[in-house]
């Protein structure tokens, strides 16, 4: 069953069921680099991936949305190893994995699940099957381990706690809720609505709503600077806004086409990769000169994660393939 939003400007709330990707961010300091913007290779990887994150030991996972299942691997300087696919909850949208990569957590959509994976074990195998109140749209794990963060068709986030890996709180943060970024220092998590066209600005220690910015139509993915005063939000009405958090101005990046999904902020905070999966694009935008370059002719692609301190990039592609740029 494929629940995809079709390729032209309006959506239902049905197509827009699949609302994929990476470019999440837990706002790690800056430092790093970024890819020079090249595929480097590619590889077939069944199932039609979508989510993707990568841990900075170079432990990466994809969610493979039609066979219900997630294949790891390890990105090296040198390239990529893939091991054996396992499966999880009906549907998995996303993929999150804890700071050391041992863990992974994904946002199960038809299965209404987030699925706990031990991928210590050999074999790997799931750890517990956590109910969500409805669709798993995106996952986000915070680094220190405690909280995982899903987000949900109804517009619930939902908080777990991984150590008892319950769900433990909810907070309304508009319908469709997608994208994801964290805040550590301020304790802040910020939560994109599809259909409100809102980011919510939520209080981690109370869970309760501290802002809601008006943002373009339809966000997906959203990213948030190391300083935590800039989020990138990737929409599918104009392209790219870059949202001031302070004062809620925002601007649009000229050059960044519509129907932009996934997004993803390289470490050193120099380029922002947006997916674009009608047009099959992924575009790069330097954030200090806003010169976008785009990569053209690729299968879907949906989500995007840097690894290797910035030095890579991984990008799923709906046409059953993973792509590696550097």
């Amino acid at each position: 069953m494929s629940l995809v939003r079709s390729s032209g400007p309006l959506a239902s709330a049905f197509a827009l069921l699949l609302v994929l990707g990476c470019g999440d961010s837990t706002g790690p300091g800056p430092g790093g680099t970024h890819p020079a913007g090249t595929i480097t290779s590619t590889f077939s990887l069944l199932g039609r991936p979508h989510g993707v994150a990568i841990a900075s030991n170079g432990r990466f996972c994809v969610s493979q949305i039609d066979a219900d299942s997630i294949t790891c691997g390890t990105l090296t300087t040198s390239g990529i190893a893939l091991e054996s696919p396992v499966a999880v909850g009906q549907t998995p949208a996303h993929v999150a994995l804890s700071a050391d990569g041992g863990r992974a957590y994904t946002a199960n959509q038809s299965g209404n699940s987030s699925s706990v994976v031990d991928l210590t074990a050999s074999p790997p195998n799931v750890l517990a099957t956590v109910p969500l109140i409805s669709a798993g749209f995106n996952v986000l794990a915070d680094p220190t381990g405690t909280r995982v963060y899903v987000t949900t068709a109804s517009g619930a986030l939902q908080v777990m706690d991984a150590g008892t890996k319950t769900i433990i709180a909810q907070v309304a943060t508009g319908p469709f809720s997608n994208g994801l970024a964290l805040d550590r220092a301020a304790g802040i998590l910020y939560v994109s609505s599809i259909n409100a066209g809102t980011v919510t600005a939520v209080n981690t220690a109370t869970n309760t709503v501290a802002r809601t910015y008006t943002v373009s139509a339809m966000p997906q993915r959203i990213a948030l600077s190391a300083d935590g005063k800039t989020l990138y939000v990737a929409n599918e009405s104009n392209g790219l806004d870059i949202l001031n958090v302070a004062t809620g101005a925002r601007t649009a990046v000229a050059g960044v086409d519509p129907e932009a999904v996934g997004l993803a902020l390289a470490p050193d905070e120099k380029v922002v990769y947006v997916t674009n999966p009608p047009r099959g694009k992924v575009q790069i935008v330097n954030l200090a000169t806003k010169q976008v370059t785009t990569l053209s002719g690729l299968a879907s692609p949906r989500n995007v994660a840097f690894g290797l301190s910035g030095a890579a990039a991984l990008v799923t592609g709906e046409g059953n393939t993973l792509y590696v740029i550097r």
